[in-house]
């Protein structure tokens, strides 16, 4: 039975699949939970591609292709309804409160003694905050879809935050920064000449 009725001559087709990088699993990983949060859906309405190919479940072929279809026309609106990452929003209206920080001046086999690591987060404008400064250095963030096209130096900051009701973890090196839960995650840079440590753009 032909697998397209545009094209009867062809009955089936074979395909490989080039491996996709870490930001292309974090990229599609970071959209499936959107989707699933805005649509309300659940493990069960994700299918693999190979589970849903016409040559292995011909039958169900128009089923499948409305499933595809369904998941392009959400995907296009929450591109198109969202221009902007989630939490952006709130990012920019709502208070941050750390709960706790702390700088890591050095680390495990660096050959670095504390005074040379020290000298380090000097010299990359990343030294010890307390929660107020990181606080303010925090609200001077902003929310980006993907952490791949930036780059920065520095020393680790550590801690906890509570924002939009929730307690999240957050790592920031150089500038770049990224918040986590169980199930979530924000993604932050920033990158405003009062940044510091500031992290810069693979662009520029």
């Amino acid at each position: 039975m032909p697998i397209d009725k545009k094209y009867p001559q062809i009955t089936s087709y074979t395909a490989s699949w080039d491996i996709p990088t870490r930001a292309q699993k974090d990229s599609i990983k970071n959209l499936i939970e959107i989707l699933k949060k805005e649509y309300n859906l659940t493990n069960n309405d994700i299918y693999e591609h190979d589970d849903i190919s016409p040559q292995k479940l011909e039958e169900k072929q128009k089923i499948c292709m409305r499933k595809i279809k369904l998941i392009w026309l959400l995907c296009c609106n929450i591109i198109f309804a969202n221009p902007i990452p989630p939490y952006a929003h709130l990012w920019e209206i709502q208070p941050i409160e750390v709960l706790e920080v702390d700088t890591e001046i050095n680390w495990k086999n660096s050959g670095l003694s504390n005074q040379e690591a020290l000298e380090y987060c000097k010299n990359t404008q990343s030294l010890p905050k307390d929660s107020k400064q990181m606080e303010q250095y925090l609200k001077k963030h902003i929310v980006v879809w993907s952490l791949h096209y930036f780059g920065g130096a520095g020393c680790t900051y550590k801690g906890k935050v509570k924002f939009a009701g929730k307690i999240w973890n957050f790592v920031s090196i150089g500038g770049i920064t990224r918040l986590t839960t169980e199930s979530e995650w924000i993604e932050l840079v920033c990158i405003s000449k009062d940044c510091y440590p500031q992290a810069w753009s693979d662009g520029e």
